[in-house]
Parts: C-alpha cells; structure tokens; sequence
C-alpha cells in the first residue's frame, strides 16, 4: 500500500496533505479519486484512507480507519547513536538505515578530529530523507535528527539526564560484543558514540574514560563511520527488539 506523510492527523475524518506530499502523489504517483493510501503521523500513528479529492498540489485523504496508535508511553529501549558525520553520500546512507533499524535518534557529533561538520541546509535535507526511509520501512515515528553538538557538551547533557540508561563509546581496545550483550541493561536506553574517520584524540579518549563510558569492540577490523553506526544499531535493535504497536480492536 502507498504510503504518506501527514504532519497533521484527522480533522474530521478527513486529512489534508502538505504540499510537496500532495506535489508527489498528484505529479509522481499519478493519484486517483478512491485509491487507498496509508498515512502516517511520524509520532506513531498512522491510518487507512481514500482520496476523496485532489488537484494540483492539493490532496485530501478520507479516514477509513487507524492502523497503529501511537507508541508513546510504552516502555522499551531508545537507541541513540551520537556519531562524528561521514563524508558525501555516506551520511544519507547511515540516516536511512539508521531509521530502518529503529534508532531514536541521531546527534552529529563534533570531535578534535571531525573533517565534516553539517549545516542546518543539510541537516533538513537528511530530515526529509526520515520521512522518506519511514514510507519504505512501515515505520510510523519520525527519527530524530539534533544540531551538531561537541563531545564535551554531549557527554555533560547525558550525566545530567544519566537515569536509567547506558553509554557506549566505540574504539578497538572496548570490550567484544559478547561481554556486552551479557549485560543487564535491557531496560534502559542506549547511547553509542562513535568517533571521526581519524579516530579519538588522546584527550577525548581521557575525557570518556575519566566519565566512566563503557569501551565497545564492534568489530575485529577497523569500521568506517556508518558502519560502526549501523553494527550498533542492528545489534542493539536485535537484543531488544521493537513493541509490538496495539491495533484497534
């Protein structure tokens, strides 16, 4: 089934799409009156609907019925992956795959040794890229996507917010996955922060280890930024698991 985004949920058992949505269905998907379409929210909700009318860049959707309820307040682990940003087109492909394995969020991570810093341009663009890998994966709540933030700054906001939850670094000297999968942390959030293509400093290496972030060895060999970024993800989306979303009825 064709899938939408609708930043605006029902008013009146009706749904009226934005405009670049609208564009797409209309210009792209060549449209017609009565086709079923399922729209989504990007907060977990999403329904089954028709469309009831349409013109240029203009869309209305008629509510047939909600598929998924929204997901908040149920308890399982958010995944966020704070990572130094890639170079070109390998950023895309990290968000995109990021969003398929359920990450909560992404914070682009400013380290000694990052060579790409993003501009709001770009973080936007990799925004509507989320709306897009959401349609393609079944995906109902947007990913998250934060301004740049320094690694001193991003490890000062998650003391102060520490709670139940737990902090990865990754590096080679880390412990393996096998000694951190048997930890007991199920329950918590996770957090996983991965350096720039020229690695820690030596000063950034002191400054996790004096905050007590746990080391992690993804991998035998030495990973590339997206890749370290999506090992985590497919292994902690793997352990946990994702709720399964309540249905009406």
């Amino acid at each position: 089934m064709l899938r939408v985004f609708a930043s605006e949920g029902p008013v009146s058992g009706l749904i009226e799409l934005g405009r670049e949505e609208a564009h797409h269905l209309v210009k792209v998907r060549r449209v017609q009156a009565g086709e079923i379409i399922e729209a989504f929210d990007g907060a977990g909700n999403s329904w089954r609907c028709d469309v009831a009318e349409f013109g240029r860049n203009h869309v209305v959707l008629r509510v047939h019925e909600q598929i998924r309820y929204s997901i908040d307040g149920l308890k399982y682990p958010e995944i966020t992956i704070a990572s130094a940003v890639p170079k070109g087109d390998r950023f895309d492909w990290l968000i995109e795959k990021a969003v398929e394995l359920g990450v909560s969020r992404f914070i682009p991570l400013k380290c000694d040794r990052s060579v790409v810093d993003p501009r709001e341009s770009k973080l936007e663009r990799i925004r509507q890229s989320i709306i897009e890998a959401c349609k393609q994966s079944g995906r109902n709540q947007l990913m998250e996507v934060h301004a740049p933030v320094g690694l001193d700054d991003y490890l000062d906001h998650l003391t102060a917010k520490a709670g139940d939850s737990v902090i990865y670094w990754a590096d080679m000297a880390g412990q393996s996955t096998a000694a951190v999968l048997s930890d007991d942390w199920t329950k918590k959030s996770v957090s996983v922060l991965i350096g720039p293509e020229g690695g820690w400093s030596d000063r950034e290496r002191n400054l996790l280890v004096s905050r007590g972030v746990l080391c992690w060895k993804f991998a035998d060999n030495i990973l590339r930024i997206e890749t370290a970024a999506i090992a985590a993800a497919s292994i902690l989306s793997a352990i946990n698991g994702r709720p399964i979303e309540p249905r009406p009825g």
